[in-house]
């Protein structure tokens, strides 16, 4: 009752009181981040290796089955889930949720790195990742205009990537569609069972004769420099030399077995915008961030660089 008392009669520190809380309650509501899920760390842990021109047969026996069985006697995993298919090992580790996914993360590591060396030199290194549902795209966009796919991929690549980089919040922007080149070795297979040969010589010789090898350091005087041997080729037909059995008397060049041809990727997929084809940007937030702020300056970022982009876009 005395606390009543003190607000009726003194009504201008009511007030006061009042208007502080409404302005602190202003400031905080604006101040809140919109999230479409609220944050939640799943202690999941994906592991993905990529080993390029294998087989799913091959993914599962060599790296999936591997990973799995090191990683499997971790304590507190709830559910174990694997994918292989061509040219990519997928294996998705779920643990309880009241373990620490960073932990579990370092857990992870440890184990897939015990078994690096069991696994095909070829593959690449396993990627460890913490599965994340703040992590997907806020927004996507195609970009097409009346010009070569090509000219179009690399303004965007090169202007608009980078603009939008820079945008407070923005933790990646990724571009696709475009028309990747890619060196072409095609063999003649009566050519090589002539020559006693196998694709897998035609893979070791361009993999051993096209590298850069360290040279070690000179040193003169004061100053030290490092010395390197080039070896990779500047130009396609540069691979037509490459012996394919060295430290014979008969050598057997590429050019004996195969054609060498500097042409376009095989396409997986394809974007059209109207019947255009167009190059798609995928923008993704860094956790926490107010994903309306960030669509909205992404969006004025896109206006103002309008006319920097190819004529009829």
């Amino acid at each position: 009752m005395n606390l009543l008392r003190v607000f009726v009669r003194r009504p201008v520190l009511t007030t006061m009181l009042v208007v502080t809380m409404l302005y602190l309650g202003f400031t905080g509501y604006r101040s809140l981040n919109l999230e479409l899920m609220p944050r939640i760390d799943y202690p999941v842990i994906v592991v993905t290796t990529v080993y390029p021109g294998a087989a799913p047969g091959e993914i599962e026996t060599q790296i999936t089955k591997r990973i799995e069985d090191r990683v499997g006697t971790l304590a507190n995993i709830e559910e174990l889930e694997s994918t292989s298919r061509e040219s990519v090992s997928q294996v998705v580790i779920q643990f309880a949720l009241e373990t620490s996914q960073d932990q579990d993360a370092i857990d992870v590591k440890d184990r897939v790195d015990q078994i690096r060396s069991e696994l095909p030199e070829d593959a690449e290194d396993p990627v460890i990742a913490k599965y994340d549902l703040g992590g997907a795209p806020v927004i996507n966009f195609a970009v097409a205009a009346d010009r070569p796919l090509e000219e179009v991929y690399r303004t965007v690549d090169q202007v608009i990537k980078e603009r939008l980089s820079r945008v407070d919040g923005v933790a990646e922007v990724v571009v696709t569609g475009a028309r990747e080149r890619e060196v072409r070795v095609d063999v003649d297979p009566e050519r090589l069972r002539f020559y006693n040969l196998s694709l897998q010589d035609v893979q070791d010789a361009i993999a051993l004769q096209n590298v850069t090898i360290p040279g070690g350091k000179l040193s003169l005087g004061t100053y030290d420099y490092q010395v390197s041997v080039p070896g990779e080729v500047g130009r396609a037909e540069e691979i037509l030399g490459f012996v394919l059995n060295p430290g014979l008397p008969d050598p057997v060049y590429i050019r004996d077995v195969a054609q060498v041809s500097f042409g376009i990727k095989d396409r997986e997929s394809f974007s059209r915008v109207n019947g255009k084809e167009a190059v798609i940007l995928t923008v993704t937030k860094r956790s926490g961030e107010n994903i309306i702020d960030i669509v909205d300056e992404i969006k004025t970022v896109l206006e103002r660089e309008r006319p920097r982009l190819p004529a009829g876009t």
